[in-house]
């Protein structure tokens, strides 16, 4: 009498397990999907590159890039992200 009251807690039991595995197993595989964009690359001035963000992205940066001065006092230059 007891088997039939005891089998779904079992199945539960199993599905909650699957579930929380699948998500510890694919937490480390969505890391890898997002580009880090740590370092910069220096094009050159902005006044070279007017669409500084679509430059990079042409010539493969993953995160695009930005005109901003590199340094404190320095001119705006077309820094790619990678």
């Amino acid at each position: 009498m007891a088997s039939p009251n005891f089998s779904p807690f079992i199945k539960c039991f199993f599905a909650v397990h699957f579930c929380i595995a699948l998500v510890v197993l694919n937490s480390g595989h969505a890391g890898a999907e997002i580009p880090q964009c740590g370092s910069l690359l220096n094009e050159g001035p902005c006044s070279k590159f007017p669409d500084c963000n679509q430059h990079c992205l042409s010539i493969g940066s993953p995160c695009g890039g930005v005109c901003k001065p590199p340094a404190p006092k320095a001119p705006p230059a077309c820094l790619c992200k990678f």
